[in-house]
């Protein structure tokens, strides 16, 4: 297969997961190509630290790294630190197998403002990933302009810990731009946590 040629993905799988309480939601593009899954959840890509960096934040190590005993072990701990997990595109056009950023045009958005609408109580949007014109930050923007939800001035500078606020249904909610978790990104765990313990208050 010619890895320069743009192909059409299968929708995002029905993964979302709902939190009773949503203090926090973090944002992500797409899965990595299903070669590279290791169960069928969110980040599911086991060299990509996410998960290990998000339970570093509440002090304790994962057990689990395969099929469904490492979704549920995940969903817990989503539910016990309030925060949710969900990415932007529902159907995207990827170059050959590649999940870098600039190699992923996103043709379809998720539902964001379903999980705003259902959750009120969501105080902070964390945004991993702003160098690539697909990354979180960037999706993102895309996603509030084609769906009218005003901001506050964005950043005149993208950078790590840059914040800005948007106007939902009347309320202000705060949104980080983060460093990716992917393993492209030279950054050691311990820097992952702190980067997360920052936003993140259990």
């Amino acid at each position: 297969m010619d890895q320069e040629e743009w192909i059409i993905q299968d929708p995002h799988p029905n993964w979302y997961f709902e939190v009773p309480e949503m203090k926090v939601l973090i944002l992500g593009s797409y899965p990595p190509h299903h070669k590279r899954w290791s169960y069928d959840f969110y980040y599911p890509n086991n060299s990509n630290p996410f998960w290990d960096a998000l339970a570093g934040v509440k002090g304790i190590e994962l057990k689990h790294y395969r099929c469904d005993t490492a979704v549920k072990e995940r969903q817990q701990l989503m539910i016990d630190m309030k925060v949710g997990v969900e990415n932007l595109g529902q159907i995207i056009k990827r170059k050959g197998e590649s999940a870098a950023d600039n190699d992923i045009k996103i043709e379809k958005f998720r539902d964001i403002k379903g999980i705003l609408d259902r959750h009120r109580e969501i105080e902070k949007i964390l945004l991993p990933g702003f160098s690539g014109k697909s990354s979180t930050y960037h999706s993102f923007k895309r996603y509030m302009k084609e769906n009218n939800i005003d901001s506050l001035t964005l950043p005149t500078k993208v950078k790590e810990n840059e914040t800005f606020k948007i106007i939902y249904a009347g309320k202000e909610i705060e949104c980080v731009i983060l460093n990716s978790t992917s393993k492209r990104n030279a950054m050691k765990l311990d820097e992952r946590i702190k980067q997360f313990k920052e936003h993140i208050k259990i």
